[in-house]
């Protein structure tokens, strides 16, 4: 973005941190604070906490207490989920933020 000054951009312009108030754009501030030589969340974790199949997956790993949970691609896949985990249960995109995409 500002080649190879970038974290003389930082110290020039006396930029002390990039932050994003949407959860949409808190990947692209780390990496920002990344190049600028600034602190910031790894972009590796921000990823995984922004996808919840992955960030289960994580927890499960770990032998931590979750929910049941099972990922599927495919409308046709949602029953054998529902006889797997049992009514009521919520459904959820992998991606997005806040309640977008849920249902119950």
């Amino acid at each position: 973005m500002f080649g190879d000054s970038q974290p003389e951009f930082a110290v020039t312009n006396e930029v002390g941190g990039v932050y994003s108030s949407s959860e949409y754009w808190i990947d692209a501030s780390a990496r920002l604070a990344l190049n600028l030589g600034l602190p910031c969340a790894e972009p590796k974790i921000i990823a995984l906490c922004r996808n919840k199949w992955k960030q289960r997956e994580c927890f499960q790993n770990r032998l931590l207490s979750i929910p049941l949970f099972r990922g599927i691609s495919f409308l046709i896949e949602i029953d054998q989920a529902i006889a797997d985990l049992d009514l009521p249960l919520v459904v959820k995109s992998t991606q997005g933020s806040g309640s977008m995409g849920v249902r119950l």
